[in-house]
């Protein structure tokens, strides 16, 4: 059995369960006064049964009277008996009256029992209808809780969503900032970078080209160094030449000491032209050593050390040849100057010792020269190893930015996925709160149609509640016309069972229509 349009709606139970209950009073009410009238048609049938009683003992004292009474004035009996016979009349047509009454009376008690069992019938069918609707509108009171409950923790849920929701999107921009902020500054170390980069390759290449020039002039001094120990080799091997002569001049020694002293004047004499070929040559070296430290400078030093040391070998071939042709000379001179050969042959080896001495400062000259060369290449070798190690470090260095960066970039990846992941989570989380929401809806859309289906079937019981109630109404009016005559309480009594029936009917049709307002905003708060 559908439930009644009301037990949806809280608004409309008291009013409802007043008007029932008021109802209620009024039948009970129409049910006292059905029992007073009983109560006084008994009185009346009492009080003829108590008439009808006197009159026949009063008949009969009349009829005894009679019989035992002497003979009397006929004219004062013939008063008696018009009075006897008057009485009897009265007492006939009273009896008549009182049975017509009584009869009437009977039809109009049968039919008020019959009213009142059908009134008695409709009260137990309202009752039975108001407990089961009382019991109905408590279920639907329950389940319209709990339903609320539910929306409310959907709602309440919802809202947590939203609040994470809002908290996942203002984290995501605040990630999507930081990001932005890390990406600028990747790219502001990125160009740093590639500034460290561009200026490390110039230095590069500034430093490969000093190194090309560097090899280069040390190639030209190594080249210069095997030059000068080839000379310095020759000028040894002359002196174990020279040597050689000198062991055998020695062995000559005694024959030429007479013949020194003749020749030391000439020996001086060449010997001053040693001396200022001596310091040509240290002139030469000299300029030689400051063309060599000037040689890596630039290419026209190179051709000048080239020119010098051209002109230096030129001079050495013409000092050589000079030297070899003064042997000559002393050679030739010999046989003459036998006895100048031993001075001079000792001045010979002194010349040649002092050569040897020169020959070995030279030589230390250039070893310390070759020395300051190599020296240098260290320093500048140092350098390079310094500048290299600067390089390295730079180069360490935008490593471990570079590192940082990745890290710091793999650590924002890493957020952003997580922050993509939440906010997954978070969606996945909406969906489902959305789509079990909407189920609910359709719930409650199947249930509001449910409600109206059950609204329609208490609008239909209402219908024939009404159709019932106007029969009832009918009836009652019925009655109240046939005991108007006996009772115009009743009239009053059913006008207000007729204005309590359409104050019901008005409630029942306010009723009806709060539900439907109550539906229809059900229905647009489920739809919203």
């Amino acid at each position: 059995m559908p439930l009644p349009p009301w037990a949806a709606n809280l608004q409309t139970m008291a009013p409802l369960l007043f008007a029932y209950e008021e109802r209620i009073h009024e039948l009970e009410g129409v049910i006292d006064g059905s029992v007073s009238l009983a109560e006084q048609v008994q009185a009346l049938t009492k009080e003829n049964d108590t008439l009808r009683t006197e009159l026949h003992e009063r008949t009969g004292q009349l009829r005894n009277a009679q019989l035992t009474a002497p003979a009397r004035d006929p004219a004062r009996d013939g008063d008696q008996a018009d009075e006897v016979r008057g009485l009897y009349e009265l007492s006939k047509e009273q009896n008549e009256v009182l049975a017509q009454s009584n009869q009437v009376l009977k039809l109009q008690m049968e039919k008020m029992h019959q009213t009142l069992m059908a009134t008695q019938v409709q009260y137990q069918q309202l009752q039975a209808r108001f407990v089961e609707a009382n019991r109905g509108a408590n279920v639907e009171v329950e389940t319209a809780k709990r339903t609320k409950e539910g929306l409310e923790a959907r709602d309440r849920r919802v809202n947590v969503l939203k609040d994470e929701l809002v908290e996942a999107t203002e984290m995501r921009e605040q990630l999507g900032r930081q990001v932005e902020g890390m990406t600028s500054k990747l790219q502001s170390q990125k160009r740093s970078l590639d500034f460290y980069k561009q200026t490390l390759d110039e230095r590069r290449e500034k430093e490969e080209d000093v190194e090309s020039r560097y090899q280069v002039d040390m190639g030209r001094r190594s080249q210069i160094e095997q030059d000068l120990r080839q000379k310095v080799d020759e000028l040894e091997h002359k002196y174990r030449k020279a040597q050689e002569k000198v062991l055998e001049s020695r062995a000559k020694e005694v024959v030429l000491d007479n013949q020194g002293n003749s020749l030391m004047q000439d020996c001086n004499k060449y010997f001053h032209k040693f001396k200022v070929v001596q310091e040509e040559n240290d002139r030469l070296y000299h300029e030689l050593c400051e063309t060599s430290s000037h040689l890596s400078e630039s290419e026209i030093q190179k051709e000048t050390l080239t020119c010098t040391e051209q002109s230096l070998e030129r001079q050495v071939a013409r000092l050589e040849a000079r030297m070899q042709k003064d042997l000559d000379t002393l050679t030739r001179t010999r046989d003459i100057e036998a006895a100048g050969l031993r001075s001079s042959h000792q001045r010979a080896v002194e010349d040649l010792e002092e050569r040897l001495r020169n020959s070995e400062f030279e030589a230390t000259e250039l070893a310390t020269q070759a020395e300051l060369e190599a020296r240098r290449a260290a320093w500048n070798s140092e350098d390079r190893e310094r500048a290299g190690k600067r390089y390295d470090l730079a180069i360490e260095r935008m490593q471990v930015d570079l590192d940082e960066a990745h890290e710091e970039k793999s650590h924002i990846e890493g957020l952003r996925a997580a922050a993509a992941k939440e906010g997954e989570r978070l969606r996945k989380e909406l969906e489902l709160a959305t789509s079990s929401l909407r189920k609910e809806s359709a719930a409650a859309r199947q249930a509001a149609a449910a409600s109206g289906g059950k609204a329609q079937g208490m609008e239909a019981e209402l219908r024939v509640a009404g159709d019932e109630m106007r029969v009832v109404e009918d009836r009652e009016r019925a009655a109240a016309a046939e005991c108007a005559r006996l009772q115009g309480a009743l009239k009053d009594e059913c006008a207000a069972a007729r204005d309590a029936a359409d104050k019901e009917r008005d409630a029942a049709e306010a009723a009806r229509r709060a539900l439907q307002r109550s539906m229809q905003a059900a229905e647009a708060d489920a739809s919203a």
